[in-house]
């Protein structure tokens, strides 16, 4: 019999891997269908399909369905800030990242949130921040300068491209990410997770019109090739909501903290894929800067455990 420990790292682990795939999958598209890819109308179909997916989940469960709409009444304030950061900024942020760097790299930058986060803690909660943190926060900082001064290419771009401004995107996503798990700390405590969930997905979607108009960008679906839709559904589905499904399911088995590693393992797992799908070449540079960002993070969070002790 397959022991609890082992059952919730197995769950924890391909759901990471479904988290990882999302880099390769979404620069694929972009570096076969270039001419065709809108990030934000690509991010407003990708948004509407996780937050369908999840509908069955919350409004055919009655104890689901009683709590929602008080949820939402009640602090519709809160979700739509959620919303906004956590998905709608940090969902076409990393996604446009990915038309203008590497796989590795836009894993890599946007998973330096936890930085991002403790800072924001700091500034909006107060919360104190340990000697131990702030010296993973400079290691940290020091591997993701280094990492965008270094170069990489896959097989829609060559070593001496530019890829500042997907870079760039991938931080700022981190950043967004940050202030949707600070901000969110209170409302995801007192509610269900996956209610709240599937109001961000949907509530993103019905603001991605808007955001379109504002930034002039394509409404047309016709030019969506039977790739990109394939795309689509495997990004909403898979990458948005079987691998939320799969990480709660992981919780019941084992407790948060033994899957925190696995944030460190996603992009490492990005990275992989990508040598291997997208024959993505990273430079001697590039892996010394992700060693000292990962491990940079690994300290910081080390630390912050250590404070909280």
């Amino acid at each position: 019999m397959i022991s609890a420990k082992v059952k919730g790292l197995s769950l924890g682990f391909f759901a990471t891997l479904f988290w990882a795939s999302y880099y390769p999958a979404a620069r694929f598209l972009f570096g076969e269908d270039a001419d065709r890819c809108d990030p934000m109308l690509l991010s407003w179909i990708r948004f509407t399909i996780s937050g369908l997916f999840f509908l069955p989940f919350v409004l055919g469960s009655p104890a689901r369905r009683r709590a929602f709409f008080p949820m939402v009444a009640k602090d519709w304030k809160a979700l739509l800030g959620l919303t906004l950061s956590g998905v709608v900024i940090q969902g076409v942020l990393v996604f446009a990242a990915l038309k203008y760097t590497t796989a590795a790299r836009g894993s890599l930058l946007a998973n330096a949130s936890p930085i991002f986060t403790v800072i924001v803690a700091w500034l909006w909660l107060k919360e104190k921040i340990s000697p131990g943190m702030i010296a993973g926060m400079v290691i940290g900082f020091a591997g993701i300068g280094l990492a965008m001064f270094s170069r990489s290419s896959d097989m829609f771009m060559s070593s001496g491209a530019s890829t500042f401004l997907g870079d760039m995107f991938a931080l700022l996503s981190g950043a967004a990410w940050a202030v949707y798990t600070v901000g969110g700390v209170r409302v995801v405590r007192r509610y269900d997770s996956l209610g709240v969930t599937m109001f961000t997905f949907l509530a993103g979607a019905l603001m991605m019109p808007l955001v379109m108009v504002l930034f002039r960008s394509s409404f047309d679906f016709g030019a969506m090739t039977p790739r990109l839709w394939l795309g689509m559904v495997y990004m909403g589905v898979f990458t948005g909501g079987v691998a939320f499904m799969l990480w709660l399911r992981a919780l019941k088995f084992v407790p948060s903290s033994m899957l925190g590693a696995y944030g460190y393992l996603s992009a490492l797992l990005a990275a992989f894929l990508s040598i291997v799908l997208l024959h993505e070449k990273l430079s001697w540079l590039f892996i010394v800067s992700a060693v000292m960002a990962l491990g940079g993070m690994a300290l910081m969070m080390r630390g912050g455990q250590k404070k909280g002790a």
